[in-house]
């Protein structure tokens, strides 16, 4: 199945590079090998991630051993990434407000 970032994905996505060419520099490698598993992963099972933040048809499929996650969902045939979640700082019940 087809991965599509969507607009509402820019913000979080430019955060997560600037923090590996930035602020993690070490960390970089590790999270693009990771990322690009997690991309395989979720292409080949739609439906890995759990359902998430009380928002119908949402759900967060965690990339292994980063801090960060996709969140997406299914939807016109095509898994559609509505950002990647920080793990860290983000507590999940402001997801609705976020999308």
């Amino acid at each position: 199945m087809k991965i599509r970032f969507l607009a509402s994905s820019a913000t979080s996505v430019a955060w997560v590079q600037n923090y590996y060419s930035e602020v993690f520099k070490a960390g970089r490698k590790n999270y693009s090998q990771q990322y690009f598993k997690a991309k395989r992963s979720l292409r080949d099972n739609p439906e890995i991630g759990y359902l998430f933040g009380g928002v119908e048809g949402v759900r967060k499929y965690e990339i292994v051993n980063t801090p960060f996650s996709f969140v997406y969902r299914i939807k016109n045939d095509e898994i559609q990434i509505l950002r990647v979640w920080d793990n860290r700082r983000e507590p999940e019940e402001h997801l609705s407000k976020k999308l």
